[in-house]
């Protein structure tokens, strides 16, 4: 009996405290609101709430329908609006804390995406604040890891976005930004343009708005200012800029600003003093996009122990809060909670570089209902990856691994039809499946065009064709493909592919090393498997 009793203290002392201790914030007093492209935790009035709402879905719709950007990645995004600062400045990520008039944050979970706001005396300043917060997520979704400079920058021209009844202002210049640029020390060009979020350039001039105000400047001159660089050379230099984000080359950078926009760093050092101190800021006004009225939003209250889970979910991402993270745990064991904490859990483990404990987490989250594209994107790739590092022409996915990824896959592209990876991915599938499928191969093809890695792509249908007889079809891919430059693992696959065509050993002669992964424009696929879906 004393033994026993020893036990069950622990448990008797735990278990009501735990029950007492809430998550900061949390009280009777959220609301949650639904629109088509969000999910907003409130404490703030409704009307508060619901405007903010309609302004984010308007800033959605001007990014991608008004400048023609494309989704090409579906993630979903909920935002927290705090009504009591202690409350956010619990909640502000430690590495914020030293940075002063910070009162939004955006959090990129591989699952989805946390904007969290803090209350402002001005509900127009909270509204800057989410607009410039928000074009974060919205890179995200071109699947797009921008150049710090371009991503701050574009943040502060979103930032000052103005809307009206019928139209919105896009390019309109803070004075007190524009103030701050007239007296501060600018940083060179070179060294801007070279940043990055470890770099000193970035870290150090973040608390005195330096780094934020001189990348507005340089976006905003190249989209707004009075010059007379074409547009289409400025649309050139952001391509390559966006596309060698994570590979900066100083020099090659140099020269690809010199070739599209005709300036030195020199000239263009002085040319942004010239354009912040002669007053004169271009900006547009276009006609507002439909969206879907703010009285049509879904709205409800939260139950207590719901926006306690919730503010757990956004202690565990932005700090990670042990107190948020037991809470999840707590709450996967619970059918009712289990969907959105085994998400929460599998991303965290993702971050760590658990990808066995995120890929678990995740199959659970699906097993419980979860219809997540993001997750649903993530475990395709992850089993991509695991599946098709190497290349073996005789490598067959088992029938139940090949339906699985095909479901993933499928609900993937539904979600996304813009997207380059889910298409890649599903032409290995169709060339290691035990039988084809013509349906999704015709899928393939009629997305061919915009896909990002191509020469993948293309080895991987010349193989389908191979597997399906059609051996001059597959001669005729495998000898476009080495028209151009293509990397080595599908150099590889092109010699063991053209042995087996041409009934021959491998010649380990044509196997070289040290191709680039670019391919050059290949000519159109001119035979149709079957007919194309409906």
């Amino acid at each position: 009996m004393c033994c026993l009793w020893r036990l069950l203290v622990p448990v008797l002392l735990i278990v009501p405290l735990h029950a007492a201790a809430g998550m900061p914030g949390a009280d009777e007093k959220w609301r949650h609101f639904q629109s088509e492209h969000f999910e907003l935790y409130s404490r703030n009035t409704e009307g508060e709430s619901r405007d903010l709402l309609h302004s984010l879905e308007l800033v959605h719709a001007i990014f991608f329908e008004t400048f023609g950007f494309t989704v090409t990645r579906a993630v979903p995004v909920t935002v927290y609006f705090f009504s009591r600062e202690k409350h956010f400045e619990t909640y502000k990520p430690e590495a914020y804390r030293k940075i002063d008039n910070i009162a939004a944050f955006y959090h990129p979970g591989l699952d989805r995406g946390i904007m969290t706001m803090a209350p402002l005396p001005s509900y127009e300043a909270a509204q800057r604040l989410a607009f410039g917060s928000y074009t974060h997520h919205l890179f995200r979704l071109m699947n797009e890891r921008p150049p710090v400079w371009y991503e701050r920058g574009v943040s502060g021209i979103f930032r000052n976005l103005e809307l009206t009844a019928k139209q919105f202002e896009l390019g309109k210049a803070d004075p007190q930004q524009v103030s701050r640029l007239q007296t501060a020390r600018l940083l060179p060009v070179d060294v801007l343009l070279a940043a990055d979020h470890k770099s000193d350039a970035y870290m150090a001039n973040q608390n005195n708005d330096l780094f934020p105000d001189e990348s507005w400047a340089l976006v905003h001159y190249l989209y707004f200012g009075e010059h007379k660089l074409p547009r289409e050379r400025v649309r050139e230099f952001v391509g390559y800029a966006l596309a060698t984000s994570q590979k900066f080359d100083a020099a090659d950078t140099q020269q690809m600003f010199a070739d599209t926009l005709g300036l030195t760093y020199e000239k263009m050092n002085r040319e942004l003093e010239r354009y912040f101190r002669n007053g004169r800021y271009g900006y547009s006004r276009v006609p507002l996009p439909a969206v879907a009225s703010a009285k049509s939003y879904a709205m409800r209250k939260v139950p207590v122990a719901e926006i306690d889970l919730r503010l757990a979910e956004l202690a565990m991402r932005a700090n990670q809060s042990p107190q948020g993270k037991l809470a999840l745990l707590q709450a996967a064991e619970r059918p009712a909670d289990a969907v959105r904490a085994q998400e929460v859990l599998g991303a965290a483990a993702a971050g760590q570089g658990e990808w066995d404990q995120a890929v678990e987490r995740w199959a659970q989250a699906l097993a419980a209902g979860s219809t997540n594209p993001a997750i649903i994107h993530e475990l395709a790739q992850y089993e991509g990856r695991r599946r098709f590092q190497r290349f073996d022409l005789y490598f067959r996915l088992p029938d139940d691994d090949a339906a699985s990824l095909r479901g993933l896959l499928e609900k993937s592209i539904a979600a996304a039809p813009q997207q380059s990876s889910g298409y890649e991915l599903l032409a290995w599938v169709e060339a290691t499946a035990r039988e084809p499928q013509v349906r999704n191969v015709n899928l393939v093809q009629q997305n061919f065009p915009r896909l990002k890695v191509k020469d993948r792509t293309l080895l991987a249908l010349a193989v389908v064709r191979l597997r399906l007889g059609d051996k001059a079809g597959a001669t005729e891919l495998l000898d476009a493909l080495e028209k151009g430059e293509r990397s080595d693992w599908v150099r590889y696959g092109i010699e063991h592919t053209r042995a087996q065509l041409e009934d021959r050993p491998v010649n380990r002669a044509n196997l070289p090393a040290g191709a680039s992964r670019r391919t050059s424009p290949v000519p159109p696929l001119r035979m149709q498997i079957g007919k194309p879906p409906q």
